[in-house]
C-alpha cells in the first residue's frame, strides 16, 4: 500500500497560506478566507467520520512510534458520568438553575442601580457576569 503524501509547500497547505496573505494584504475579502476555512472543515469532518475505524486501527497500530516526522500516541478517552437516573441529583440540579436565574436576575437589576430581594426579604447576591468572545455563525444557504 502506498503512502500518502503529506502536505508540502505545492499543496492545500501552501494555497491557505497563500490566501491568508492576500487577506493580510488586502486584496483578498476576509469573509471569503472564513467561508473557504469552513468548506475544508466540513470536508475534514466528513472525511473523519467515514475513516474513524480506519484512523483507530492505524493509530493502535502506530502507536507510540514516529511516522513521517510526527509521534503517534493513542490516549485512552476520559468518559463521563451521568447523573440523570439519581432522583436526589436532578432535585438538587433544578434547585441550582433556580438559584441561577435569580443571580441573574440580580445582576440584571444591579445594573439599574436597584438590589434584588427575595420572597423572604433577603438581599439576593447578584451573580458575575463574565462576557465571552462573539462568534462568527457561518451556514450554507439551503437550495430550494
Amino acid at each position: 500500500m502506498a503512502s500518502i503524501k503529506i502536505l508540502n509547500s505545492m499543496s492545500i497547505a501552501h494555497e491557505l497560506k497563500q490566501m491568508s496573505k492576500d487577506v493580510h494584504l488586502g486584496s483578498a475579502l476576509p469573509i471569503d478566507l472564513l467561508l473557504v476555512l469552513k468548506q475544508l472543515k466540513e470536508l475534514i469532518d466528513e472525511i473523519e467520520d467515514q475513516h474513524s475505524d480506519d484512523f483507530s486501527k492505524a493509530a493502535q497500530l502506530y502507536n507510540k512510534q514516529e511516522y513521517n516526522g510526527y509521534t503517534i500516541e493513542v490516549r485512552t478517552g476520559g468518559g463521563r458520568y451521568n447523573y440523570d437516573h439519581i432522583q436526589e441529583i436532578v432535585n438538587l440540579n433544578e434547585q441550582i438553575k433556580v438559584l441561577q436565574a435569580k443571580a441573574q436576575s440580580s445582576y440584571r437589576i444591579a445594573l439599574t442601580s436597584l438590589s434584588a430581594i427575595s420572597e423572604d426579604g433577603e438581599l439576593i447576591t447578584p451573580a458575575k457576569f463574565i462576557p465571552s468572545k462573539d462568534s462568527i455563525i457561518v451556514k450554507k444557504k439551503k437550495i430550494q
